[in-house]
């Protein structure tokens, strides 16, 4: 993932990230930081879950229940 753009998501009206190896993320109180780093690391992690079982990774028993 190269880029987040993010719209009208709970407090964020519209951001537009690039991303990179390591990002740093600055505002003030309340302005929406942690919410980004929490979806950068679901997005990462939805990635990660699907990558694993499109190539048939035996720990997941390739089944749709794995997904979850």
């Amino acid at each position: 993932m190269e880029k987040l753009i993010v719209e009208n998501f709970v407090s964020i009206r519209k951001v537009e990230i690039k991303l990179n190896k390591i990002n740093i993320l600055i505002g003030p109180q309340a302005a929406g930081k942690s919410l980004l780093a929490k979806l950068i690391a679901f997005i990462k992690d939805i990635h990660d879950i699907t990558t694993d079982y499109i190539s048939g990774d035996k720990n997941n028993n390739n089944s749709y229940e794995s997904l979850l």
